[in-house]
C-alpha cells in the first residue's frame, strides 16, 4: 500500500500475506421416509438442502444406524432391511467438495442426523374361515379353510393357527385344519 497525501508519495508497505481457503458445505437438515414403515419398505435418506459457499459441487456420504448400531448400507437407500416390529431406523449425511487435509484425506462438512423412522407391523385380517362338508356325517373329516386374508405390509405367505369348538368350548389338542367328527354325537355343533 502507498499512501498518498495530495502533494506526494509516501514510502510503500507491504500487507501481511493470506491464503484463499476453502469453505465447507453444509446441510441444512436430513429427511428419512417413510418416518413409520413397515419391515419390507424401502427406506430414502435425503438431504433438505446442500450449500457451499465457494460453490463447488458437493459429494454426499451416507451411514445408517439401527436401533442406534451401525449398518454396512453407505448409499440413500435402505431396500428391505433385516427390521422387526419396534425397531428405529437413522440414517446419517456429510457433503464433501473435494478439499482434502495435509495426508490426502477428505475434509468434510459436519455431518447432520435424519429424524428417527419406527418400523411398525399391522396386523392381518382374515375375512373368515369355511368349514367343510358343510353338511357332515358321523366320522366325516372336516376341514378348515380360510379365506380373504390380507396384510397391507410386505405380502406375507399366510400363516395360520387352528383351534376347533364344540359349542363355545374349545377341543383339547384339536389345533390342526382338519377334525375327525367320529367322536362327536348327530346334532353337536362343531
Amino acid at each position: 500500500v502507498t499512501p498518498y497525501d495530495g502533494w506526494t508519495n509516501g514510502a510503500e508497505v507491504p500487507s501481511n500475506a493470506v491464503v484463499v481457503g476453502n469453505k465447507l458445505p453444509s446441510i441444512s437438515g436430513v429427511t428419512l421416509s417413510p418416518s413409520v414403515g413397515a419391515p419390507c419398505d424401502t427406506y430414502l435418506c435425503a438431504p433438505d438442502s446442500v450449500v457451499d459457499p465457494d460453490e463447488e459441487e458437493s459429494v454426499l456420504s451416507y451411514r445408517w444406524e439401527l436401533n442406534d448400531e451401525a449398518l454396512a448400507d453407505t448409499g440413500s437407500e435402505l431396500v428391505a432391511p433385516s427390521v422387526e416390529p419396534g425397531d428405529s431406523l437413522q440414517c446419517f449425511i456429510q457433503a464433501w467438495d473435494g478439499a482434502l487435509d495435509s495426508e490426502g484425506s477428505p475434509i468434510k462438512g459436519a455431518e447432520v442426523a435424519s429424524n428417527l423412522a419406527t418400523v411398525i407391523n399391522t396386523q392381518p385380517t382374515l375375512k373368515g374361515a369355511l368349514v367343510e362338508p358343510p353338511e357332515p356325517g358321523p366320522g366325516d373329516e372336516l376341514t378348515c379353510t380360510p379365506f380373504g386374508f390380507e396384510d397391507p405390509e410386505c405380502d406375507p405367505t399366510p400363516v395360520y393357527s387352528y383351534q376347533w369348538y364344540v359349542s363355545s368350548d374349545p377341543i383339547e389338542g384339536a389345533q390342526e385344519a382338519t377334525l375327525d367328527s367320529s367322536a362327536y354325537a348327530v346334532g353337536t355343533e362343531l
